[in-house]
């Protein structure tokens, strides 16, 4: 399966929250993945 690559616009204080995600030791791309399965 090919990886395919994405480019968003996220609201600044969206962005700065991403450190939770680190914390968890959670990739953004592994959120983004999920969402797109959920919506699907």
């Amino acid at each position: 399966m090919k990886d395919s690559t994405v480019s968003a616009c996220v609201e600044m204080h969206i962005y700065i929250e991403k450190d939770i995600l680190q914390k968890l030791g959670i990739p953004s791309s592994v959120v983004i993945n999920s969402l797109y399965r959920q919506i699907l």
